[in-house]
């Protein structure tokens, strides 16, 4: 490992120093320097703390086998670059699906109460059901992109947190491709984001899940999870309505419906929906939020050979313009929860 201690230092480390070695040189990073993985592997199991102003880089190779518990790599600061890193969970999984607050801290990639986070060209593999992907608390200004996020808890989940996520590919979590929710120690303040021609699939939550939080989400391919882009209200926040714009995504063959809104608000505008479990687009009062219908406008959508509706409401209200059902029919509906509630 080189290590020239001037600021703006690049420091190389090796698989000879290992884990522990790398670990040393971000503890005696400062803002400026650079901390490569030359290629090869780390095993590890403590924490990888990336300081104020420092970059975290690899070179092609360079994989982090993480054996640990809690966050295998940390941010908790300001105007960090982590890129091309590759972090894979390597220790058997525990089968604990405990949805406890503290399990949020339990990710391949933590973000906690950070600003100026980008992270590019990176991967988090096989965090099972005990790790998150990426898991973003309380933080603004972070830039996902061109990432991967496979086989976690959820590829990544933003907890009332701002920030834009951009041609990720999520895939095979055991929850949700990618999750915007509240933060258990902030519920008062919503999660909100750009999601730009990210890629989710086979995931076993929705591809896209916002819960009690805004933002829109462009461009997106999102095939063959539980279902396509969801907008609920967060179990903690029943009060809270998602507001979001869906716009041009495609949304198919997921096991339920394409797009769905629960006790939720926003616009469904050209996307893509054919293929699904159930209806092509569906809006309704959600299990949480049942005395609060969805309220949303949907334009020019491309709905078919869905196994229910091509565009569904139930016990909600809104407008439906311009979209094509390609034979399929269109529903109003009450719930059977609701019967006396148009």
């Amino acid at each position: 490992m080189h290590s020239e201690r001037s600021r703006n230092a690049v420091v190389v480390c090796t698989p000879d120093t290992g884990w522990d070695g790398l670990a040393e040189a971000l503890a005696a990073a400062g803002p400026g320097d650079r901390i490569r993985c030359a290629a090869g592997d780390y095993h590890g199991a403590v924490t990888l703390r990336v300081p104020t102003g420092v970059t975290l880089e690899a070179d092609p190779g360079a994989s982090l086998l993480w054996t640990g518990t809690g966050s295998a790599l940390q941010v908790e600061g300001e105007a960090v670059a982590i890129k091309g890193i590759a972090i894979r969970a390597s220790r058997p999984p525990s089968g604990d699906q405990d949805d406890s607050s503290d399990r949020i801290y339990e990710a391949l990639l933590l973000i906690l109460d950070s600003h100026g986070v980008q992270v590019t060209d990176c991967s988090f593999r096989k965090g099972g059901e005990d790790f998150y992907g990426i898991s973003i608390r309380r933080s603004k200004a972070v830039v996902i992109e061109t990432c991967v996020a496979e086989g976690c808890r959820n590829g990544i989940a933003a907890w009332s947190s701002e920030w834009c996520g951009t041609a990720n590919r999520c895939f095979g979590n055991v929850g949700n491709g990618i999750a915007l929710g509240r933060d258990p120690e902030t519920l008062d303040v919503p999660s909100s984001a750009p999601l730009l021609a990210n890629r989710c699939h086979d995931n076993q939550g929705p591809g896209v899940l916002f819960s009690s939080s805004h933002g829109r989400a462009e461009g997106n391919d999102c095939w063959g999870n539980g279902a396509g882009i969801v907008a609920q209200r967060d179990e903690n926040s029943p009060d809270a309505p998602s507001d979001v714009a869906l716009l041009g995504n495609r949304c198919h063959d997921n096991q339920e419906a394409g797009v769905v809104f629960l006790s939720s608000q926003g616009c469904a505008e050209g996307n893509d929906c054919w293929g699904n479990g159930t209806s092509g687009i569906t809006a309704q009062r959600g299990s949480n939020s049942p005395d609060a219908p969805s309220d949303v406008a949907l334009l020019a959508n491309r709905c078919h050979d869905n196994q229910e509706a091509g565009v569904g409401f139930a016990s909600s209200q809104g407008r439906a313009e311009g979209n094509d059902w390609l034979g399929e029919w269109r529903t109003g509906n009450r719930r059977a929860a609701r019967p006396e509630v148009p």
